[in-house]
């Protein structure tokens, strides 16, 4: 088992932390693609898959049930996916970087 999938302390104050009944095994069909987000959002698929690289780039992570897991899944930029815990952090995301273009 590898010891870097927990959550130190420190990780957990700076990481955004999600708690609560939300938290449940997923399959493959509960991460999102860019074409499931365009509907849900309402965002051209080109500004999500964007902001899906930028947050792959980052390293984005969040923390449930003291495990930190990123935000972005897939190892190449045609099947990237948003971790269903990682949705509203997603959200907030996106209409930031859109809301600042406007």
């Amino acid at each position: 088992m590898r010891f870097d999938n927990f959550a130190t302390k420190e990780e957990k104050k700076k990481l955004p932390e999600i708690t609560g009944p939300q938290t449940k095994t997923y399959t493959k069909d509960d991460f999102l693609s860019a074409t499931k987000l365009v509907n849900e959002l309402g965002l051209p698929k080109d500004v999500i898959e964007k902001a899906m690289r930028d947050m792959r780039f980052n390293r984005t992570t969040i923390v449930f049930n003291n495990r930190k897991s990123p935000v972005i899944i897939g190892s190449d930029k045609k099947n990237l996916r948003v971790h269903p815990m990682g949705l509203a952090l997603f959200k907030e995301y996106v209409l930031k970087q859109n809301g600042g273009k406007k």
